[in-house]
């Protein structure tokens, strides 16, 4: 969770090191990736907005002086209103405060839709994937970290992915899965062990 600018900082360049490769977004940099629409620079536009939305949306229940206080309103709601028209326009779906560090989407407009408590460190979205709970929030998934969720896959239920999983592409998952292993098909089951998924 973003609660300090040092958390803020360390959210944006862990995203814009996965997705991009590098340490630092200069003007050239932005220049090139919007002359050639490339899609991680796309993504990277969507999870600026989303951290800073997370990040005025945890100042915001921070007592503080009345002229901070207005103005972390005004950019709560100035993010809140970039991140929700990213999402609409890209097709994916991610909710505040669930996301760990280092996500990757390899793919923008890839109707990806994510709604459980929280997700981890390290974690690989792909296109297709669907993350949602069964009716309250308490029924919601919750995943490790480093865990790589290949398209079309499913996570449904209040099931618990340990870290260093692969969810194979199309796969279906209901119950819980362990640490270090790979599950595929409907119902997901264990195909392999002890695998080593770390980034």
């Amino acid at each position: 969770m973003i609660k300090t600018k040092e958390d803020l900082k360390k959210y944006l360049k862990e995203d814009l090191y996965v997705n991009l490769h590098i340490n630092h977004l200069t003007l050239k940099n932005k220049a090139k990736y919007t002359l050639y629409a490339n899609e991680s620079y796309k993504v990277i536009k969507l999870l600026r907005a989303l951290r800073y939305h997370e990040y005025y949306t945890n100042q915001s229940k921070i007592q503080c002086n009345l002229l901070k206080r207005w103005k972390n309103s005004l950019l709560l709601r100035y993010y809140s209103i970039k991140h929700y028209r990213l999402e609409a326009k890209y097709g994916i779906k991610l909710g505040t405060n669930v996301l760990g560090y280092g996500v990757y989407i390899p793919h923008i407009n890839s109707s990806i839709m994510i709604d459980c408590i929280s997700i981890g460190n390290y974690c690989s979205l792909n296109a297709g994937v669907v993350i949602g709970r069964n009716q309250t929030l308490d029924q919601s998934p919750v995943i490790g970290n480093n865990v790589t969720i290949c398209l079309g896959s499913k996570i449904v239920r209040k099931v618990r992915i340990g870290n260093n999983v692969i969810v194979a592409p199309n796969s279906v998952v209901i119950d819980n899965v362990p640490d270090n292993c790979m599950v595929s098909g409907v119902p997901a089951k264990i195909v392999k062990t002890n695998i080593n998924n770390r980034k």
